[in-house]
């Protein structure tokens, strides 16, 4: 699975989770990525994920309850972004190889937990 947006690439879901699965490789190219749910968002593959976000990757919720984001990868999960920020959510990073680099910032700000569960190695730079 590719996904390509020159501008802001939205995932909103207003009464429950998103679910993004695919088989094999999944790539994300594009300016801003958004996620909101009112429960849980997951992205999992069954090979690599790659995030590529030119500018900023944002993660939150605005209910009094945290949710849960889960990032899930059979074999590699690399994150490239201008700003990374998750806030206010439980964290899960499932993966064998990860690799996150922020060319200006990394916030964490977990309302929860945050849980990273890697095989082999851990890769982070901001």
């Amino acid at each position: 699975v590719e996904l390509r947006s020159e501008g802001t690439f939205s995932v909103v879901s207003d009464d429950g989770d998103i679910d993004f699965s695919s088989v094999l490789d999944t790539d994300i190219y594009t300016n801003t990525l958004e996620a909101s749910a009112v429960e849980d968002v997951e992205i999992s593959t069954g090979r690599d994920l790659h995030l590529f976000v030119r500018d900023e990757l944002v993660f939150e919720n605005s209910e009094e309850l945290p949710s849960t984001t889960t990032f899930q990868s059979g074999d590699n999960f690399r994150l490239e972004a201008g700003d990374f920020t998750a806030e206010g959510i439980d964290l899960d990073l499932k993966t064998n190889d990860l690799y996150v680099f922020a060319r200006r910032g990394i916030t964490l700000e977990s309302g929860g937990d945050f849980t990273l569960d890697t095989g082999d190695n851990i890769e982070i730079i901001s």
